[in-house]
């Protein structure tokens, strides 16, 4: 029998299935992120398919630029960890839980 808290598997599904209920304000997050690096530019693209014997289209991908400051490969985990943020001490700034990137991310997708 295991003494685990909490189920990895089962929170993080439980996060995806109830945080950003669609992809708008998934993306928000994203860009809030991106003008908080200072960025003064941002694009978002998309992929779209056709769906098999049907003249309607889906959105396959979604991705977004920008020229902000950026993040090393260390700033990207620690960045994408439940929990995670960077931005703790800054009291006026987004970030300082550490929630959005990782929430926004998989609620969008199964696979980040």
């Amino acid at each position: 029998m295991s003494n685990r808290f909490l189920s990895a598997e089962t929170v993080i599904e439980s996060l995806r299935d109830n945080g950003y209920t669609n992809t708008a304000y998934a993306l928000a997050e994203l860009i809030d992120n991106s003008l908080q690096a200072t960025a003064t530019r941002v694009e978002v693209g998309f992929i779209e398919e056709q769906l098999a014997a049907k003249k309607n289209y889906t959105v396959s991908e979604i991705s977004l630029w920008d020229n902000g400051i950026g993040m090393d490969t260390n700033t990207l985990r620690i960045a994408m960890q439940f929990g995670g943020g960077t931005h703790r001490k800054d009291i006026k700034g987004m970030g300082k839980f550490g929630m959005g990137l990782p929430n926004s991310s998989i609620s969008q997708c199964r696979r980040v």
